[in-house]
């Protein structure tokens, strides 16, 4: 190859993967410049890797598709959205493959069931699958909002971090998920972050755990100290401690963790990962993203089966609860208005319930409240929140904005669940209407 003309190389360069690309590099100086040349010049790429081989019809390990993800680029991935259910070793095994890559951030959801659609065949037997991009000009920043005390800090410590860039339009999306007793103030966060971000898509969902990568700098003492113990057990797992060993004070654990923090900064070998499970977290995409968002939230009825237009349930009583009001139920200085919903009429039948009655009825199954104000053209969707159980109320987070407070009184109300089938479904359509309007390849993922 010393005798081939560069041009030639580089046109040999774009058929070679990131490995044996990384390879040819490291062969020759000449060679070097040939593939950082190409690897500059070249646009931002994304590949898809799963765990289901529809050919054996078995499960491939989750090296495998770590392996298989890489091999598909042709340069390092600087982001990798990874999803997998608890009987995968996904999340294991990235931060080991991905150990000594600081600029490649990994977000994962963990649900009891995936689905992906690869190649045009949709698939729901995967027990992990990724997606691995390289966007060269992009910027990409992991985060963790803890859950109680820490909330408003951590969000504040976000609002300073989109501030320190002047252009309002570098932030392009915010990928976000809510977990275990984070889905509490899911909703709070992502209106406190739309207002932040007027320009940029937030996307995400609930499941039932994750992890993605740890922002830079470590913790003091005083910061650990802060930390409920649960938390501590999280960040202590997510630096590779050792989980089984008994702390009799908190003060033991606090100084565990530290200790672990600091043997971090010393080692470029620890773990990268944060560990998740009550908390909300995600990634900010900023610079030259190539994200367009499309959503999908295919929901059933709990009371009507499949989706409908309407529902014969309306919102009879209603308060609108600001902050400093004996019926507010939280304590902050930058919390909005919410409507407390107390009683629903059933239009068919004329029966009135309490929002205890219908409780009683939805709340095990429903992960959405959805409202329709009189002359609207559809519900919108509301986490519902374990605070609403604890109430004995139906709780609808605001923005502050006159839209949002306006009153909910005489508004539909249904209560809708997540399923697979129903988001395939949602899918299916949204994806036909598309390719009316587009062409080339559409990945989408949906769980439980």
């Amino acid at each position: 190859m010393e005798d081939f003309n560069s041009d030639l190389v580089l046109h040999m360069v774009q058929f070679l993967n990131a490995m044996d690309s990384g390879r040819l590099a490291a062969s020759a100086k000449r060679y070097y410049y040939l593939v950082h040349q190409y690897r500059s010049l070249s646009g931002p790429q994304l590949v898809t890797s799963s765990s289901w081989d529809p050919s054996t019809k078995e499960q491939i390990g989750s090296k495998e598709v770590v392996q298989q993800g890489i091999e598909g680029l042709q340069k390092e991935p600087n982001l990798i959205l990874a999803f997998n259910s608890p009987r995968s070793a996904l999340g294991d095994e990235l931060p080991r493959r991905f150990h000594c890559s600081p600029d490649t951030i990994i977000l994962g959801a963990i649900a009891g069931d995936i689905q992906v659609n690869q190649s045009s065949n949709v698939e729901h037997k995967s027990n992990a699958s990724a997606m691995f991009a390289s966007f060269p000009n992009a910027e990409v920043v992991p985060f963790v909002i803890n859950h109680a005390s820490q909330m408003e800090e951590d969000i504040q410590s976000m609002k300073q971090k989109i501030q320190q860039r002047t252009d309002e339009r570098w932030w392009k999306a915010m990928i976000v998920y809510a977990c275990g007793h984070g889905s509490s103030f899911a909703e709070y966060f992502v209106s406190t972050m739309q207002q932040s971000l007027p320009n940029a898509a937030i996307v995400g969902g609930i499941c039932a755990s994750g992890y993605v990568s740890k922002s830079t700098g470590s913790k003091t003492k005083d910061e650990l100290s802060k930390m409920t113990t649960r938390q501590l057990k999280n960040l202590n797992r997510s630096l590779g401690g050792d989980v089984n060993q008994p702390f009799v004070e908190k003060s033991e654990l606090v100084d565990h963790v530290y200790q672990l923090c600091q043997t971090q900064q010393q080692s470029s070998q620890a773990p990268s990962l944060t560990y998740c499970e009550d908390t909300v977290f995600g990634v900010l995409l900023g610079g030259d993203a190539p994200v367009k968002s499309m959503v999908s939230r295919g929901v059933e009825s709990v009371l009507q089966g499949p989706a409908q237009p309407t529902s014969p349930f309306v919102v009879e009583t209603v308060e609108l609860a600001r902050r400093g009001d004996d019926a507010y139920l939280f304590r902050g200085d930058d919390l909005k208005p919410m409507h407390m919903i107390h009683r629903i009429r059933n239009t068919e039948i004329g029966q009135m319930l309490t929002a205890a009655e219908m409780m009683n009825q939805v709340a095990q199954t429903a992960d959405f409240i959805g409202l329709k104000r009189p002359g609207s053209d559809g519900f919108e969707l509301h986490i519902m929140t374990p605070f609403c159980q604890m109430a004995q109320q139906f709780l609808i987070m605001t923005n502050g904005s006159q839209e949002d407070i306006k009153t909910m009184q005489d508004a539909e109300i249904d209560f809708f669940k997540l399923t697979g089938d129903a988001c395939l479904a949602d899918m299916d359509i949204t994806v036909s209407k598309l390719k009316e309007q587009t062409t080339g390849e559409l990945m989408k993922y949906c769980w439980d």
